[in-house]
């Protein structure tokens, strides 16, 4: 008891900090972070040449539109050989999406190729990796959503089962037979 007593009655002494210089070093090199990040961040895109704040290439790709996005997409699903390429533009009717691009592969080993191969065309080439991949186990009706386009990969009895095309047949499409990259 004696110890604690005499614990308790010491006094450390106290050192003053000055928190308001303190707090204003800390938030104005935040600032500075944040103003030289947002300086990178509004000059990616511009030139293919563009600067970071270090001086290096910005290894940031331009972002493709919606529409270059579907021509790639399908530009890789045919150099899988899918076939029966169909763009539904949903724009007027959905506000999560701009394009639906529907296509089928003859088995459903071919339609994880068709997956495979859009999947990595697009990570290698331009760094896009879908939010997410539904239907890669069964393979049957493989669904990948790039956001901006909704891609569906079906096998020949999936694509008659769902007739996607006739449901949303009100909106525009457009075949697409295109060359491969």
């Amino acid at each position: 008891m004696a110890t604690a007593t005499a614990i308790a009655s010491t006094t450390l002494p106290m050192t003053k900090i000055s928190t308001s210089s303190t707090v204003d070093r800390l938030f104005s090199s935040d600032r500075a972070t944040r103003a030289s990040s947002r300086a990178a961040r509004s000059s990616r895109g511009k030139a293919s040449s563009a600067l970071d704040t270090l001086g290096r290439i910005d290894p940031q790709p331009p972002q493709l539109t919606p529409e270059q996005l579907a021509e790639t997409i399908a530009a890789l699903a045919a150099d899988k050989k899918a076939v029966d390429l169909l763009e539904l533009d949903v724009r007027g009717v959905l506000g999560y999406t701009d394009f639906f691009l529907v296509c089928s592969g003859n088995t459903a080993r071919q339609t994880k190729g068709i997956h495979d191969g859009i999947h990595q065309g697009l990570k290698d080439d331009h760094g896009i990796l879908p939010r997410r991949v539904e239907g890669l186990r069964e393979a049957r009706w493989i669904l990948m959503d790039y956001l901006d386009v909704v891609v569906h990969i079906f096998t020949p009895d999936a694509r008659d089962f769902y007739r996607l095309e006739q449901l949303w047949g009100e909106v525009p499409s457009r075949s697409l037979d295109p060359v491969a990259p």
